[in-house]
């Protein structure tokens, strides 16, 4: 018998000395052969990223670079987090008046929003004078999601009207292969992070140019962090330096771009459709003999260009053998699909945006797809403003005030710092829909015009105050403009603008003319009722329309209670006592009669002819004249 091997005794052994190991209580914990090739390290966040960070990064601005759905991510965080605009994302002064009056100070706050807009223009916010405050902002969203983490630094006493500038630098400046452990006189330092026993940053070794510019002087330089920022979203406890956002989908989207590259190849191989030259037997020993007469010297190799059209004759003994490569791979679009979704997961963004891949979506799977994308945009602009904007917005108001190119009415600046961001809205793909469910919530009390604004990344005030200048301007011109509803509601400190009353107290317009009023007393444009009586009118017609497609579809039922609700909505007097009788003919449940005729009646006339007289057929009267064939094509009709 053979002996077993060495380990396998061993093994044998310790399990009779120490028995068997104790099973996993999870899953996740099981060791096995599947899982021989699963150690993980168990490592701090900064252990982990110590010998790693340099290299993420670069992959990271390499895939940014060169791979076109890295570069419309990008683009997608850049323009759905700021938005186009010159300050990037819009600020709102929010300081209330001080005379103990409620509200507030519209003249302060405006005049604070213009002054930081002239601050936000390149030769004025940025250091080099090239970027907008909105480029700037753009910049950071970018190099955040692509590095992981942003470095910029303010400059105080800058030369410029306020006094006021910033720089972003590049995150290869923090010299991330300085470590330091902590002793009694001086700081730990983590990644060229100085911090200190709560993990605090203190200062920042920082190296003064670039690490690869080769040439010029370098030299690392200790910043104080009172001078100098370091952003970045914190994955771990105790996290020093920045993770790229995309660090768990690199190497699959890697994959995918040599898998790109090589099908690429073969299709351009594909199209070329090349061929070899053969000859055996018979046909290889007439090939040699011609090409020995015909040359020289060494046998030249035979080639021949192929032309669209053209057919040329073999030399003898030769046969030619296409090459067909199939590619693409049938199966490549699915494969990039699967890659680009987990990809699309890993940034927060939805397979359609990553993309631009529309085909298989419709309005139900791109409005779901679209809001968790935009919840996480709005994560990403909260940041930004809390990280980016508030500290620069109140340091502004500081040194603007300082240098004089802010003339505020209090010394105190903390006291007029009150201000909000307004985030960038989007509208959605049936805007109709949307805005009439709006107006429900307002009606409802579930919400304020001033949110509603907020969503669509507008400011309330300068919408009032757009549209008092467009009402202003076209009374002087004459031009009616009552299709935009801006009456106020009346009551007993007055009546709305443009609205009077008479002697009795009743709202009157301009002309003296009786003005209508709602029940809560708000005037009612004629217009804007006309509008709503049709609107209310459609919707009862599309109601009455999906009760008969069902019914004649057989998907409902239809019932007594169906018919009184009906007769109700639509102003018509109670079913006569034939018609009741006809319901109770098939205990309440009975087949419509446009289907289904009472015996001995007509049947209806086709749609669109004049239909016969059934006005002595009780099974067809509604209980108000009209012939249930009459309304069935009124409902038809439209």
């Amino acid at each position: 018998m053979a002996k077993r091997p060495f380990f396998a005794r061993v093994s044998q052994a310790a399990r009779v000395l120490f028995g068997r190991p104790q099973a996993s209580t999870y899953r996740g914990a099981t060791t096995s052969r599947l899982t021989d090739d699963w150690y993980p390290a168990l490592l701090s966040a900064d252990q982990a990223l110590k010998a790693d960070g340099r290299l993420l990064r670069a992959r990271s601005r390499q895939l940014f670079r060169d791979n076109a759905h890295m570069a419309g991510y990008g683009m997608a965080l850049r323009d759905n987090v700021v938005g186009p605009d010159a300050c990037g994302i819009g600020v709102q002064a929010r300081n209330t008046l001080t005379d103990g009056r409620p509200g507030f100070d519209r003249g302060l706050n405006q005049y604070l929003e213009e002054r930081f807009g002239a601050w936000c223009m390149p030769e004025v916010c940025s250091a080099d004078g090239r970027d907008s405050f909105g480029d700037l902002t753009r910049l950071y969203v970018t190099t955040l999601a692509m590095d992981g983490e942003v470095l910029w630094r303010e400059l105080p006493g800058f030369d410029n009207e306020f006094g006021y500038a910033i720089q972003i630098l590049d995150a290869d400046q923090l010299d991330d292969s300085l470590n330091r452990p902590p002793t009694d006189v001086q700081n730990e330092i983590r990644q060229g992070v100085e911090v200190d026993q709560y993990n605090r940053a203190v200062a920042y070794w920082m190296w003064t140019v670039h690490p690869s510019e080769w040439g010029r002087k370098k030299e690392r330089i200790r910043v104080p962090a009172t001078e100098l920022h370091h952003d970045f979203v914190k994955g771990r406890p105790g996290q020093t330096r920045g993770i790229p956002w995309l660090t768990p989908a690199l190497f699959a989207w890697k994959m995918l771009d040599g898998y790109t590259e090589a099908e690429v190849v073969q299709a351009r191989l594909a199209a070329a459709a090349g061929g070899f030259f053969t000859a055996t037997g018979e046909d290889a020993a007439l090939f040699a003999e011609e090409n020995e007469a015909a040359t020289e010297g060494p046998k030249p190799m035979v080639t021949m260009d192929l032309e669209p059209g053209l057919a040329r004759q073999l030399p003898p003994g030769l046969h030619y053998e296409g090459i067909d490569p199939t590619h693409p791979n049938g199966n490549f679009a699915q494969f990039q699909k699967a890659i680009l979704r987990m990809v699309a997961r890993a940034g927060g963004t939805s397979y359609t945006t990553l993309s631009g891949d529309f085909e298989n979506t419709n309005y139900s799977s791109g409005r779901m797809g679209l809001l968790p994308e935009r919840d996480f945009y709005r994560f990403v602009a909260h940041f930004v403003t809390t990280r980016f904007n508030r500290p620069i917005y109140l340091h502004w108001l500081t040194f603007g005030s300082l240098s004089g190119a802010l003339r505020l009415p209090s010394p105190t600046v903390s006291g007029l710092s009150a201000h909000a961001w307004e985030y960038r809205g989007w509208p959605w793909i049936d805007p109709l829909n949307d805005i009439q469910a709006n107006e429900r919530k307002l009606r409802l009390g579930l919400t304020s015009r001033q949110r509603l604004c907020a969503e669509l990344g507008l400011d309330f005030e300068d919408v009032l105050e757009e549209l008092k200048a467009e009402n202003d301007l076209a009374t002087a011109a004459g031009v009616d403009v009552s299709g935009i509803e801006l009456t106020g509601r009346v009551t007993s400190q007055g009546a709305p603008p443009g609205v009077g009353t008479d002697e009795n107290g009743n709202p009157i317009d301009a002309n003296g003319n009786p003005v209508q009023v709602d029940e809560n007393g708000s005037p009612v444009d004629p217009a804007h009722a006309a509008a709503a009586d049709q609107a209310a009118t459609d919707q009862l017609r599309s109601q009455i329309e999906t009760y008969g497609i069902a019914v004649r579809a057989g998907s409902i039922t239809p019932q007594t209670e169906d018919e009184d609700a009906f007769r109700q909505m639509l102003g018509l007097p109670p079913a006569s006592a034939a018609t009741r009788a006809a319901w109770a003919k098939d205990k309440g449940t009975r087949r419509p009669i446009t289907l289904t005729p009472p015996e001995g009646a007509p049947r209806p006339a086709p749609f669109g002819a004049t239909p016969a007289d059934t006005s002595g057929d009780p099974g067809t009267d509604n209980g108000n004249g009209k012939s249930a064939h009459t309304l069935n094509r009124i409902v038809r009709a439209r």
